[in-house]
C-alpha cells in the first residue's frame, strides 16, 4: 500500500505542474527527475512493470515492457540509481524554443508585454552571484577533518 501511496502522490505532483499543450513531453521528464530526486525510480519502475493494467495501453507489442522477464532484468540493472543522491531542478522559469523558419534560437524566461518577467530562481541567483568567481560553487561542504581519538 505504501508503494501505491507514493505512486499516487508522485503523479499528483507532476499533474500539478503547468505545461503548455505543446510542451507535454516535459511532463515525462519532470516525472523522471522527481523520481530520481526522491530515490523512488527503481520502486516505481518495478511497480509499473508488475501492474500490467497501468501500462498496457502505452507500450508497443514488441517493446521491453511486453516481456516481464526482460523488463525486470532491465529495471534491476537500474536499481543502483536509488543509492545515488540526485538534486535535479524541477521547476525552472526557462523555456527553450528553437525556430528553424526564423533561423533564431530563443532561450530565456517567458516574457509577455502584459506580464512581468518571473523573478530568478534561487539556483539562478546563486549562479549570478558566483559569476565573477572563477571557482565552481560547491553544493556540499564536507565537515572539517578531526583528529582520531587516542
Amino acid at each position: 500500500l505504501r508503494r501505491f501511496y507514493f505512486f499516487t502522490s508522485d503523479m499528483n505532483f507532476i499533474n500539478s505542474l503547468h505545461f503548455d499543450k505543446s510542451d507535454e513531453d516535459y511532463r515525462g521528464r519532470a516525472w523522471l527527475r522527481h523520481l530520481l530526486n526522491a530515490s523512488r525510480f527503481y520502486i516505481t519502475m518495478k511497480l509499473i512493470a508488475t501492474q500490467r493494467d497501468l501500462i498496457e495501453n502505452w507500450y508497443d507489442e514488441e517493446s521491453v515492457f511486453d516481456d516481464l522477464d526482460i523488463c525486470m532484468r532491465l529495471i534491476d540493472c537500474l536499481s543502483p540509481l536509488n543509492t545515488l543522491s540526485f538534486q535535479l531542478v524541477l521547476q525552472e522559469p526557462v523555456v527553450y524554443r528553437i525556430s528553424l523558419r526564423q533561423r533564431k534560437i530563443h532561450v530565456g524566461p517567458r516574457e509577455s508585454k502584459n506580464q512581468p518577467v518571473q523573478p530568478k530562481s534561487p539556483l539562478a541567483q546563486a549562479r549570478s552571484a558566483m559569476k565573477g568567481n572563477k571557482q565552481s560553487p560547491r553544493l556540499y561542504e564536507p565537515p572539517a577533518p578531526t583528529s582520531p581519538p587516542p
